[in-house]
């Protein structure tokens, strides 16, 4: 029988944050300002890093794309 992985709100938008990145990345866009609404997200994207979640994990791989582009910004937007 086949079973549905269970994937969080906070792993569905830390994916989908993820994507955007990768995105903008393709399209050669060398400044942009990411806004998210989850205040989990952007904490962990300024702090270190701390578990082994899958959340966690894909938090790295977006800290790694943002060092690499130092002109993406992300803000805490209500």
């Amino acid at each position: 029988m086949w079973q549905q992985a269970h994937v969080s709100d906070l792993e569905e938008e830390v994916t989908a944050f993820l994507e955007a990145i990768r995105f903008v990345h393709a399209k050669g866009w060398d400044q942009v300002i990411f806004e998210s609404d989850s205040s989990t997200l952007v904490n962990a994207l300024s702090t270190q890093p701390h578990g082994a979640s899958e959340f966690y994990v894909i938090v790295s791989v977006i800290k790694k794309q943002l060092s690499i582009n130092s002109n993406f910004e992300v803000k805490f937007i209500r």
